[in-house]
């Protein structure tokens, strides 16, 4: 019963999170400085010239691709450790739950630094960040 809440929710949340991505994706090609005909690539200038952004640094978009990185990889790891659980055996092994730990781990720091690196390079593209 609990994991079958558990998977609804990792796969609802999924979605939501994949709407979130589609509108924040949106949202940093709306503000783009490369929408503003006056913007001249590789002049040090990079960030929104949006009158309402003006004071959103580097650091603040940057830090929204680590909480959106974050929650997705979190998101896919769950959904992938669950596929795992239904995939194994389970054998009494020693140390099985160490294993499949480390293993989660390891997973969801893959995800994590893939996708960060993926929407850190979609702001350099958009020259949001320099």
């Amino acid at each position: 019963m609990f994991s079958q809440l558990v998977q609804r929710f990792s796969k609802a949340s999924l979605g939501a999170l994949l709407l979130l991505l589609v509108v924040s994706r949106i949202f940093v090609y709306q503000v783009s400085p490369l929408r503003n005909p006056t913007f001249t690539p590789m002049s040090a200038n990079a960030g929104s010239l949006v009158w309402w952004l003006q004071g959103v640094g580097e650091g603040h978009w940057i830090m929204g691709a680590s909480i959106l990185a974050f929650l997705f990889a979190t998101n896919l790891t769950l959904i992938c450790w669950q596929w795992y659980q239904s995939l194994t055996i389970n054998l009494p092994r020693q140390n099985a739950w160490l294993i499949s730990f480390l293993l989660c781990i390891a997973t969801w720091v893959l995800i994590f630094r893939g996708l960060w690196l993926a929407f850190v390079h979609y702001l350099l593209d958009q020259w949001l960040i320099d």
